[in-house]
């Protein structure tokens, strides 16, 4: 009988194990999803304003960098 019962807990110890893997796993790819949005839409407005093509002044860059800052982001 105690074999069983050890058994069983044990079970559930690494279904939840397991479970909260998942679970995270499933978390961090929506992290990634939601920084690539914020990417794209920095590159988007990026080039709506951008007036320096050569970026000579380097505002492109600071533009990009403004927004993905606004979002909480880093570069």
């Amino acid at each position: 009988m105690k074999t069983l019962v050890t058994s069983l807990t044990l079970g559930a110890a690494v279904a939840a194990s397991l479970l909260t893997q998942t679970a995270n796993a499933q978390q961090s790819d929506h992290r990634f999803e939601d920084r690539f949005a914020i990417i794209r839409e920095c590159m988007v407005v990026n080039k709506r304003y951008n007036t320096d093509p050569y970026s000579a002044a380097g505002g492109v860059q600071h533009m990009y960098g403004a927004c993905m800052a606004n979002h909480g982001q880093p570069r």
